[in-house]
């Protein structure tokens, strides 16, 4: 079931501390990225993460990820100011992010972005 990120968690805005690819992190001077929740699938355990300033790929840009736990036995639900979820992500294009169902990522099959790093709230703005 998809719903508003707003009608499961207290706050939206989030960070994301990436971990891997080196490359990216090294490009980006091991900044967080920061964005905000804006749907969350509960039977997939995914989230549509729309970021304040869109990441360059090769080819393309990516104004959007959706990310998913990494580690069996977690939820994106536990997500919160006080606790980071180890997540994988994968990059949306904003075209990609207009589609019926923007959390299936089923379409991946390599190239594009995806990052695994760590995703927790924000209590406030940085």
């Amino acid at each position: 079931m998809i719903v508003p990120a707003e009608t499961v968690f207290n706050g939206v805005q989030v960070s994301i501390q990436i971990s891997d690819p080196w490359d990216l992190g090294e490009r980006l001077e091991w900044k967080e990225l920061v964005g905000e929740l804006i749907l969350v699938d509960l039977d997939r355990n995914s989230v549509l993460v729309k970021l304040d300033a869109p990441v360059s790929g090769e080819k393309e840009i990516f104004p959007y990820l959706v990310a998913s736990p990494r580690h069996v036995g977690s939820k994106i639900t536990d997500l919160s100011a006080e606790k980071n979820v180890f997540c994988n992500f994968t990059g949306l294009t904003y075209e990609r992010s207009l589609s019926a169902d923007p959390l299936d990522t089923s379409w991946w099959r390599g190239g594009g972005l995806t990052i695994i790093g760590g995703l927790r709230q924000m209590s406030h703005r940085v």
